[in-house]
């Protein structure tokens, strides 16, 4: 293995297993505490939103302290408890609207007429859920507060259920290039570290991706395109992922010639037919070539692999390993195309208009294919 290939390798393992939390960041996942009742008036509920936002948002000057992963968790956790007694989508996506049933006599004209005044001050669970939605985003912008993995997936939790997932890309650069407050024991009480952008640490965990693509979807094409690039098309998540799925491979071909040599000894002391430094030769060529043999079959079969592949194919010289790495890159603008495009399968490829063909210039540029030819139904 090329030395710069080890010294790469070695670099990405140090930083993946480097705890990017700041040191007072010691709760456990899930330890957020018991939340505050959720109060059922809903100007009640306004008012917490706010209280908890400026419970967080104090300057550690003052408070000499940053908040802690439990209690910025917590917080969220009761957006999303509050979030919870406003389920109906219309409340969501139409701000405003009236109730299903609504009287449109003339007795029901004139007692809003009436109550117009009082109408316009009172608090709607639009309001709140508009505020929750701006309070967590605000809440992540503060430089006080260190967005860690379990504080991002409660963060595209909540904004994912409000159907609010606008500023999705903003949050994941900052999750990636936001430096790490530390804390001080003197005046102003607080440090910055610098961020590793690059490192598999910062990674987007999967899970936490599909969300916020899910959530995209639903929302317009563009917003999709850019979660994919602060996401799956990020460097730090290719090199996560080589240390998630390839670093026991790559140990395993590292460590064959050392494991065959030792095979190869063995086997020389108990034949009688040749030499033994000779048969030791002769065993570990045939070791090393079927273990070569056998691993490049597999290794060209799993990055040659297209069953999952639906609308969108890789180009052609695509080189195989850069296939496997950015495969759920390219699931991902699969799933934009399917989700954007004609239901009917045999109208796939008619798709017109300015936002489509951004799509197909989008997964051009990546060195993607949308709607081969040779690959759509009718043309094998």
């Amino acid at each position: 293995m090329p030395y710069g290939l080890v010294r790469n390798l070695a670099t990405w393992l140090s930083a993946f297993t480097l705890n990017r939390a700041p040191a007072h960041f010691t709760s456990k996942k899930g330890e957020a505490g018991s939340l505050p009742p959720v109060p059922s008036d809903v100007a009640e509920q306004h008012s917490l939103v706010d209280s908890l936002f400026g419970e967080l948002s104090q300057d550690p000057a003052t408070s000499q302290k940053i908040p802690e992963e439990k209690e910025i968790i917590k917080v969220l956790q009761t957006y999303q408890a509050i979030a919870d007694r406003h389920t109906t989508s219309n409340e969501r996506s139409v701000p405003g609207q009236e109730p299903r049933g609504a009287s449109s006599s003339a007795t029901s004209a004139m007692l809003k007429a009436m109550n117009k005044d009082q109408q316009e001050s009172r608090v709607t669970p639009s309001d709140v859920l508009n505020n929750i939605s701006t309070k967590a985003t605000q809440l992540m912008e503060l430089p006080s507060i260190f967005i860690s993995d379990e504080v991002l997936k409660s963060y595209i939790k909540l904004q994912s259920q409000l159907n609010r997932p606008q500023n999705f890309p903003t949050i994941l650069e900052l999750y990636r290039t936001k430096p790490s407050p530390r804390p001080l024991n003197r005046a102003p009480y607080i440090t910055f570290a610098e961020p590793s952008p690059n490192a598999p640490s910062v990674a987007v965990h999967p899970d936490v991706a599909e969300i916020a693509l899910s959530a995209a979807i639903k929302h317009s094409l563009p917003l999709c395109l850019s979660v994919i690039d602060a996401t799956y098309s990020q460097t730090s998540y290719a090199r996560y992922k080589i240390i998630k799925s390839a670093i026991v491979p790559i140990a395993g071909a590292v460590a064959a010639p050392v494991a065959a040599y030792t095979l190869a000894s063995q086997f020389a002391l108990v034949q009688t037919t040749m030499d033994t430094t000779h048969a030791t030769t002769v065993a570990m060529a045939g070791i090393m070539t079927y273990i070569s043999v056998v691993g490049s079959m597999g290794y060209i079969a799993v990055t040659t692999s297209n069953d999952q592949m639906v609308r969108v194919t890789w180009a052609s010289g695509m080189p195989l390993w850069e296939r496997w790495v950015r495969e759920e890159e390219r699931a991902a603008v699969d799933k934009v195309a399917q989700a954007w495009g004609f239901r009917n399968r045999t109208r796939w490829g008619d798709e017109e208009g300015r936002e489509w063909d951004e799509l197909r210039e989008y997964a051009g540029i990546k060195g993607m294919v949308l709607d081969k030819v040779e690959f759509m139904q009718g043309m094998e």
